[in-house]
């Protein structure tokens, strides 16, 4: 394969008449965090020179990384950037920074000196370009980073164009004269002349350029450079190889247009997820159980190139499932008999479990080819979630393993053709969790180590309040109520600190807000007689049963803790028969 590859610099780079990088369809989005912001600020600042006493001298050397990019066919200076798209367009956030630095305190030569030989160029009519050309955040990045006058009228509304201005405010910030002066002496130098030095640091940054006759040649030489995951992720890897192959722009980009809506969907609630989680669950769904590093390789195993059209395709429609496990909504639910649905998602979601998410992706699809009963459908997802309330929420069991055999369940289920070979595998899956819950001995130690205080994080309130929740569903014995407006109460007073027991799960309550608010921290004897107001089914049944106590003592609230335990193993969260 033919390539030009040549050491260089930044500032060679940009300073080139009329030349102009391109930022691809294929490309990621910027996605630069903090962490690598302030690596790539550190390593530029570490590497200018500097005098024995601190004093800062002049830029020094540093190579950063290669550049790859596709040369235009008619011999014009526009350029493909197929790799080096973060650095590029953070050298290019860092120099808009400087620039407007620059205007902030009177310099205004160096600014446009800088703006326009680095930023900006002009084509042979005359007209100004930016020199770095990007279309996804547009036009909030040209406006409000690159322009040499910025506007404040865009607001940065994608997680793209937060990154980016984030990136861009951290730049400003690190470079004000209160900050620099922080990190070295300026000795006889002003700051106009320290932030030259800089601005020379930046252009003079190392790079090797590799320039390519091809797209495909790009493509390839992105994938060599990156095959271990070093700079992108798998995702990028994989996305880059469909829409090489998917590479028909006219009349609509197809390819880019399924990716983009895929991501929108995933950020369309409340609950947002990256685009590269949601493909290894899908991946290992109804591929291949694989690690993450292995994932791109196995991809290009197992998918034939000309099935890439249908492999996205199908990956928009398994997006929209995966939303609905990710961020669970009631109407998704339209059927009253599969209600009960959203309450096991809602609860996985308490739970913070995302292994069963794949096996959940399968379950959603073979509902959708009709092979799996309504019945069967909502006591499989009821089961899971039982499952993990055991294994994961009390318990705190981490096994390796369970997302293999989430994988194989998974890729079992999308093999059925019928209803009955699909009971077989959920048969399977029965006998799977009837022989990995712990043990009752287990889930009654840990079911007597729940604290509740209201001191504690909204995770911990969120779990009693769903595990008090279950009591109450359980002696209504529907599933048809969906629980509202219940507070959690501390039987005896939570004021009370001297009593280590008073945040057990034995000494809490379900109530309703507004009873709740009128208890204050009342005696036992008190409190019995507000409580007889709640038309909760299991703070009724509570008062019943102690009517004759007159104390709420710690023996009380242990030995009550220990009967939730037994019945929420044995019969609430039960598994197998």
């Amino acid at each position: 394969m033919q390539f030009k590859a040549e050491s260089t610099t930044i500032g060679t780079l940009l300073s080139i008449a009329n030349v102009e990088y391109v930022i691809p369809r294929f490309q990621r989005e910027y996605a630069w965090e903090m962490e690598e912001l302030k690596q790539f600020y550190n390593d530029i600042i570490e590497s200018l020179e500097k005098e024995e006493n601190g004093e800062i001298k002049t830029y020094g050397e540093y190579f950063i990384s290669f550049i790859v990019s596709v040369e235009n066919p008619t011999g014009s200076l526009k350029y493909q950037l197929v790799d080096g798209q973060q650095r590029m367009t953070t050298i290019t956030i860092i120099l808009s920074a400087i620039i407007h630095l620059f205007k902030e305190i009177g310099e205004i030569g160096l600014a446009e000196a800088c703006y326009d030989t680095y930023v900006t160029g002009k084509d042979r009519d005359a007209k100004i370009y930016f020199k770095l050309r990007t279309e996804s955040p547009k036009p909030f990045f040209q406006q409000s980073i690159q322009a040499q006058e910025i506007s404040s009228e865009y607001t940065p509304e994608t997680e793209e164009e937060k990154r980016l201005k984030k990136a861009y405010d951290f730049f400003k910030n690190a470079l004000s004269e209160e900050n620099l002066r922080k990190e070295f002496e300026f000795g006889t130098k002003s700051y106009s002349e320290v932030l030259k030095i800089i601005k020379e640091q930046v252009v003079g940054l190392k790079v090797i350029s590799i320039t390519v006759d091809s797209l495909d040649k790009a493509y390839t030489i992105f994938e060599t450079l990156n095959a271990k995951g070093k700079d992108l992720e798998t995702i990028d890897l994989i996305k880059n190889k469909i829409f090489k192959i998917l590479n028909n722009e006219h009349p609509t980009d197809e390819a880019n247009d399924k990716w983009k809506k895929i991501k929108d969907i995933l950020k369309s609630r409340n609950d947002k997820e990256k685009i590269s989680k949601f493909f290894r669950h899908f991946w290992v769904s109804k591929y291949k159980y694989s690690t993450e590093a292995k994932i791109y390789k196995n991809f290009s195993k197992e998918v034939d190139e000309d099935e890439y059209r249908d492999f996205i395709i199908n990956l928009e429609k398994e997006a929209k499932n995966y939303l609905k496990i990710l961020s669970p909504l009631n109407e998704d639910w339209s059927l009253q008999e599969e209600k009960a649905v959203y309450d096991s998602l809602k609860a996985l979601k308490i739970f913070e479990v995302e292994q069963c998410r794949c096996l959940l992706l399968a379950l959603f699809d073979s509902r959708e080819r009709k092979v799996i009963k309504t019945k069967k459908f909502v006591e499989i997802i009821k089961l899971i979630e039982n499952f993990h309330f055991i294994f994961n929420a009390i318990c705190s069991l981490r096994p390796s393993g369970l997302q293999a055999k989430y994988s194989t369940f998974s890729k079992k289920i999308r093999a059925c053709k019928s209803k009955e070979e699909t009971n077989k595998v959920i048969k399977e899956i029965k006998e799977y969790f009837k022989g990995s819950i712990p043990s009752y001995e287990i889930f009654r130690e840990k079911f007597n180590e729940i604290r509740y205080l209201r001191s504690d994080g909204e995770k911990t309130r969120k779990l009693v309040a769903y595990i008090l929740g279950k009591f109450e569903l359980n002696e209504r014995n529907t599933e048809e109520l969906r629980l509202g407006n219940i507070t959690i109460e501390h039987i005896l007073s939570e004021s009370n600190k001297e009593v280590e027991e008073r945040g057990k799960i034995g000494n809490l309550l379900p109530l309703s807000g507004d009873i709740n608010s009128s208890i204050g921290d009342k005696t036992f004897e008190l409190k019995k007689n507000k409580f007889k107001d709640s038309e909760l089914f299991y703070t009724k049944k509570f008062i019943e049963t102690h009517r004759d106590k007159s104390n709420w003592e710690i023996d009380d609230i242990n030995n009550r803790t220990n009967e939730m335990a037994e019945k929420a193993y044995n019969v609430i969260w039960k598994i197998g028969e």
